[in-house]
């Protein structure tokens, strides 16, 4: 698995007897992590760029508002 801030996990490889449930108890601890680091989000960082309003939302805003 691999998040959006680059942070990624090696692949999961069994063989073997009871595969089926192997594959399921380690998808669901894997949906334990995904739902710890969702429980916690990180912060925005927004710089004056991000905050100045784009051309293009300016434009929607004004066709919006006729």
């Amino acid at each position: 698995m691999v998040r959006s801030d680059g942070v990624a996990t090696d692949p999961v490889l069994y063989r073997g007897e009871n595969a089926v449930e192997h594959f399921l108890a380690s998808l669901q601890a894997e949906l334990q992590e995904i739902r710890e680091v969702l429980r916690n989000p990180a912060d925005m960082v927004m710089t004056g760029t991000d905050k100045k309003p784009s051309v293009k939302l300016q434009t929607a805003t004004y066709v919006v508002r006729r």
